[in-house]
């Protein structure tokens, strides 16, 4: 993956995915990674269309932490994208 190709912001939340599958011990980082750390950046894109849309913030967040928390650990190893992050990017 080329992190060239992407915006500042974009390899900002790239990265985060990444730290927070280390942190909880996934093998993979997946699309819900992702996803979590564009609804936990308050002054982004992803929170501010939800909240136009009338959708609460905390359930979306709230549900998506509960997706990450239910994910496969693994200790040690190196973290990988899975096949879905990789066509999400």
């Amino acid at each position: 993956m080329n992190l060239n190709k992407f915006t500042q912001r974009s390899i900002e939340a790239i990265q985060s995915a990444q730290q927070m599958a280390q942190e909880a011990q996934n093998p993979q980082v997946v699309p819900e990674h992702l996803l979590l750390a564009l609804l936990q950046k308050e002054e982004g894109l992803v929170p501010q269309l939800i909240k136009k849309l009338g959708v609460y913030l905390e359930d979306i967040l709230r549900e998506t932490e509960e997706a990450v928390t239910s994910l496969p650990k693994q200790e040690g190893g190196q973290v990988y994208a899975s096949n879905e992050f990789s066509q999400v990017l």
